[in-house]
């Protein structure tokens, strides 16, 4: 074969490989976590997750009468969506839940 011929083909190969890396990179992952309510302010809620630190979530895209009558030490299950590479967590629902056995509200 060609050489030009070749290095088009290797690039174009490389170049495809990338933008399909790139894409995939992209996509959320879908997360349910379970914990108390902190507190919540306009579209946000932080949440003390029972496995970890606590965490600022978005509510931007939750129903705001799933969250309006929700307070501090409600507990809940939120599942919602975290892009790759970020740590930003953006609720798409969130479940009132009884706390774990062992756990007082």
């Amino acid at each position: 074969m060609n050489r030009p011929v070749v290095a088009v083909f290797v690039s174009s190969l490389l170049l495809l490989a990338s933008l399909i890396t790139s894409a995939d990179a992209q996509e959320p992952w879908v997360v349910r976590l379970q914990g108390r309510v902190l507190w919540t302010a306009g579209q946000t809620m932080v949440l003390a997750v029972d496995e970890g630190p606590a965490i600022n979530i978005d509510l931007r895209r939750v129903p705001q009468g799933d969250f309006l009558t929700l307070g501090t030490n409600d507990y809940v299950v939120v599942t919602g969506l975290v892009v790759r590479g970020s740590r930003q967590f953006i609720a798409t629902s969130i479940q009132r839940a009884l706390a774990p056995y062992g756990q007082s509200p």
